[in-house]
């Protein structure tokens, strides 16, 4: 078991030359003295009393070895005094002293403050397990070493990671796994983490200071808290809390906060391998949070700063029947604001781009003037300069119409009728054209019409 330790104080520490043992119980030599061989480059060496011979063997004869030098009880310096008057001293501080507790090697192998020595005492068999080793391979320093590290490495392992994730990332996993996981490797993840106490403590601090709330061990859905909270904040931190509001008991106040829950929800929004099981997700734990509701107290116009699909829905609905033909200008602007801040996949933007074309098609229908022109060269001009695009909105707009025919939606009956009153504009204004273009030809060309 020794010889097995000391292998793993040179294999953690490549660069390490020589090994001092101070056995302060006689019962290291004794293991030691049974073991009938040392791997190749080891050195095995009961310190005799020859401080010269064994500094001048350590520089020289067994420079490129693995060294094991054991000072037996005698030997070794026991107080403070004697250490500083070690003859071996500048050796000691540039290798290592074996430790009988793993934790206490730990700290010394990372030079780490005496305030750690609590915390990693708890938690030396896990952090010394090969996953967590290899995951905080290349993080720790006395520089560098927190608990915070730690915990985050522990719960990227019950995540199922191999690599150190910071907080928005361990987050965003943790909504996805409460709805997109199988049952084992979601019990799983929660045993392991409740199970340890800092890396429970270190999620729970933190979602709490964020979010206000944390995960809830009583609920199949954990997360389910943190991710109304989430999406409450997102939707509504530009806007003050409304009496009628049955949510502002979410509401986050502080911007730096705001800011930090941000980038959490934008990480989870746009990540390419995650963003789909995450908006899945939230969309599943938040639903007690209805964008009906949220509408209904603060209205359509509202400075909402993410957009959720269920959100645009009745803002869509309400554009559609009140403000479509009313305001084509202002629909058009904010047919582009939502179509920059919902995903550019999804089914919802082919609604925006028909009302957005629809709009453009309202905002020409308007800008023609009189179709009442003096001659032919004057409707000519006035197709290819002004009423061709009329035209190329109207087919814009119902090429988006057939592909929302591929799919229901929850505003359909009022978009067909949106459809039906496009088309009668259209047939309108075509006509009316038509009209005056005929009659503009008889008048100035009588009997044409009649010779052809």
């Amino acid at each position: 078991m020794v010889q097995e330790r000391i292998y793993n104080y040179f294999e953690r520490n490549p660069q390490l030359h020589v090994l001092f043992i101070f056995d302060r119980m006689d019962i290291i030599q004794t293991e030691l003295g049974e073991v009938k061989e040392w791997a190749d480059g080891y050195i095995y060496k009961v310190f005799d009393g020859a401080w010269f011979n064994t500094k001048y063997a350590i520089e020289n004869t067994w420079k490129d070895k693995r060294i094991v030098l054991l000072f037996p009880v005698e030997t070794y310096p026991h107080s403070e005094e004697q250490q500083l008057q070690f003859p071996l001293l500048d050796m000691l501080k540039a290798n290592m002293e074996y430790k009988e507790d793993d934790y206490a090697s730990f700290m010394q192998q990372y030079n780490l403050p005496e305030r750690f020595r609590s915390f990693i005492k708890k938690n030396i068999a896990e952090i010394m397990s090969s996953k967590i080793h290899n995951i905080l391979n290349g993080h720790i320093d006395s520089s560098t070493f927190s608990e915070d590290l730690v915990c985050r490495a522990f719960i990227s392992n019950y995540l199922g990671e191999k690599k150190l994730l910071d907080w928005e990332t361990i987050i965003v996993k943790m909504v996805v796994l409460d709805v997109t996981s199988e049952g084992k490797k979601h019990a799983d993840f929660w045993h392991k983490l409740s199970k340890n106490v800092d890396a429970s403590k270190a999620i729970n601090d933190k979602l709490t200071k964020l979010f206000g709330v944390s995960y809830n061990l009583n609920l199949p859905q954990k997360m389910k808290c943190v991710a109304e909270c989430m999406k409450y904040n997102c939707i509504t931190q530009l806007l003050d809390a409304m009496p009628g509001d049955s949510y502002k008991q979410y509401k986050i106040s502080n911007s730096v906060i705001l800011d930090q829950v941000n980038k959490i929800y934008e990480w989870g929004t746009h990540d390419r391998m995650l963003s789909e099981k995450f908006i899945q997700s939230m969309r599943i734990l938040s639903s007690d949070i209805k964008e009906e509701e949220i509408i209904n107290i603060y209205g359509i116009d509202a400075n909402y700063f993410y957009f959720t699909e269920a959100l645009c829905w009745p803002i869509l609905k309400e554009i559609l029947e009140k403000k479509l033909m009313a305001d084509p200008e202002d629909v058009n602007d904010r047919m582009r604001e939502l179509a920059l801040k919902l995903p550019v996949d999804s089914y919802i933007q082919i609604v925006i781009r028909f009302i957005g074309q629809s709009a453009l098609f309202y905002m020409q229908i308007r800008g023609l003037g009189t179709l009442k022109l003096n001659s032919t060269k004057e409707y000519v001009n006035k197709y290819i300069t002004e009423f061709y695009q009329v035209d190329m909105f109207y087919r814009r707009t119902l090429e988006a119409y057939h592909e929302l025919l591929t799919k229901e939606n929850p505003i359909e009956l009022v978009l067909n009728a949106a459809k039906r009153q496009l088309d009668l504009e259209y047939a309108k204004i075509a006509n009316l054209l038509n009209l005056e273009w005929l009659t503009c030809v008889e008048e100035k060309a009588p009997g044409l019409q009649k010779r052809g």
